[in-house]
């Protein structure tokens, strides 16, 4: 069986998380969190997600095309 991994944005108005867990709702790897400058528009905050996403699949050792 393949093992299927999610990704969670948490984007609140200060902060954006991400984490990646596996189809048993287990987080796989750290959380991350950054503050999220509005002043940059929705476009740099889609980067930061994208960025964030990369580091935390990278941490938890999944490759991107793996996370749903």
């Amino acid at each position: 069986m393949i093992k299927k991994y999610y990704a969670g944005f948490d984007l609140g108005g200060k902060n954006l998380r991400v984490a990646v867990a596996d189809s048993d709702g287990k987080f796989i790897g750290r959380i991350f969190s950054e503050e999220v400058d509005v002043s940059f528009g929705p476009r740099r905050i889609s980067e930061q997600m994208i960025e964030l996403l990369d580091r935390a699949s990278y941490d938890a050792r999944v490759e991107l095309i793996d996370i749903s």
